[in-house]
């Protein structure tokens, strides 16, 4: 090829299950003027073999191996960008796959708008269900700003939540990868916060392309965010070696906010995975007793921070001792009173329908997905074939075992036209909640 315009690099351990699934959704890409570097970290079961096998019938692939000791997957994706000669650079995993215009979209994207970065949208795919379903959190929409271009400080305090964090549904230009020194970090959980974050950070433009591009594999249980809670102090020590960077490059005061908000965020993350009182302790004493200093997480006013869920883990942290935060959060008291009206109607056990996936319905489906005192029983929204899977026609309600609907949305007016359709759709009238936070528990003609 005269010019290599996408890099493709995919860190490769133990992953013969899917690695063919991937590999072909690479090569069948309608960009072609690519390159694939695949690096085996050292698999002990069939990977090498298929990776060979594969160089051997597409000139575009180039097969090199990670032989060093390593704690996740940092060398092997480190070694494959040194050796990525193209003009951007796409870092996948290999066990998650891809829509076939993937690259050329976000290539063309990232051209025309003349940006260093270029995010785009994905779905989860789930092996279990053979199905993708939209999750909202992958590109997160509540928190872009209004252009589809833009320079990062624009964006300062949401920066680090515009995405998930992950490297795979992002293109980087090569450039600014050698211009920052971008690297994976060696930590076996999120070493990619230190090429994502510091790369956004650090970027002169920014593009964002609204599209389910990618297929993010769930279910993995080899995967390194299956088994995040084999390494609690993983995303401390990536976070902290994120904070050196920022601060070395004179940018952490611009981005503070943001990186705050995303600390506090992995300590919630780790805490609620862990899976015995000890590490649990541990974990939050680490955090409490050390981190909290050293990454200065408690400069932010309260005011300042973006988010109250986060406002409200840096007050329990600070106010609460393990212990006493086991008991609020088991028992629902204290800082873990919730605020939520519907709450106090919606007994818990309860069999739940979701109503509305726009912006509030997303943000609740996700809590009820990790929330154990309820059951989704289905999501439903009139745009049902607009959002796609898991969303579905609301005229299947009436098939549905269920104790309550939720209807999930702010505006008073569209809660009331939900409702009367609801009641001519059979519902009983006691079995309509409305979650919004000032509304009333049903609507009173």
């Amino acid at each position: 090829m005269e010019r290599i315009k996408v890099s493709v690099v995919i860190a490769v351990y133990n992953s013969d299950k899917y690695l063919e699934k991937t590999l072909d959704s690479v090569l069948v890409q309608s960009l072609q003027d690519i390159e694939i570097i695949l690096v085996d970290d050292g698999s002990t079961d069939a990977s090498y073999d298929i990776l060979k096998k594969y160089e051997s019938k597409d000139s575009r692939i180039t097969v090199l191996q990670q032989l060093e000791p390593s704690d996740g997957a940092a060398l092997a994706r480190n070694m494959g960008v040194s050796h990525a000669k193209g003009e951007y650079i796409s870092v996948l995993d290999a066990d998650d796959f891809f829509d076939p215009d993937m690259l050329k979209e976000a290539y063309e994207k990232a051209v025309d708008a003349d940006a260093e970065v270029v995010m785009f949208d994905g779905d989860l795919y789930d092996e279990k269900l053979d199905a993708c379903r939209e999750t909202g959190m992958i590109l997160r929409k509540d928190f872009l700003p209004v252009k589809d271009v833009f320079n990062p400080s624009e964006n300062a305090h949401k920066l680090f939540f515009m995405t998930i964090g992950a490297a795979w549904n992002v293109l980087f230009k090569r450039e600014l990868i050698e211009r920052e020194n971008l690297r994976f970090y060696s930590f076996h959980h999120a070493d990619d916060l230190g090429y994502v974050y510091l790369g956004f950070a650090t970027a002169k433009r920014i593009a964002i392309l609204p599209k389910r591009l990618l297929h993010y594999r769930i279910n993995n249980l080899n995967s390194q965010a299956a088994t995040l809670e084999r390494w609690p102090e993983a995303a401390a020590g990536a976070i902290g070696e994120l904070y050196k960077a920022l601060k070395d490059r004179y940018v952490l005061d611009t981005y503070r906010v943001a990186f705050t908000e995303m600390a506090l965020h992995y300590f919630d993350l780790y805490l609620n995975r862990m899976t015995d009182y000890k590490s649990f302790e541990n974990l939050y004493l680490s955090w409490k007793n050390r981190y909290a200093n050293e990454l200065e997480l408690c400069i932010v006013p309260d005011e300042d921070l973006v988010q109250n869920r986060i406002r409200m883990i840096r007050t329990r942290l600070m106010e609460l001792s393990p212990g006493e935060y086991l008991f609020e959060k088991e028992n629902r008291c204290g800082l873990f009173a919730s605020s939520e009206k519907w709450r106090e109607t919606v007994d818990v056990g309860s069999s739940v329908i979701l109503y509305c996936a726009g912006k509030q319905g997303r943000e609740l489906f996700t809590e009820l997905l990790n929330d154990s005192e309820y059951k989704v029983v289905a999501w439903c929204d009139a745009k049902h074939k607009e959002y796609g899977y898991p969303v579905s026609s609301p005229e299947g309600i009436k098939d549905l075992q269920y104790d309550y609907i939720l209807v999930s949305i702010e505006s008073k007016e569209i809660f009331e036209r939900i409702y009367f359709f609801l009641i001519d759709l059979g519902v009983p009238d006691n079995k309509i909640v409305w979650t919004c936070e000032n509304g009333q528990r049903t609507y009173e003609s």
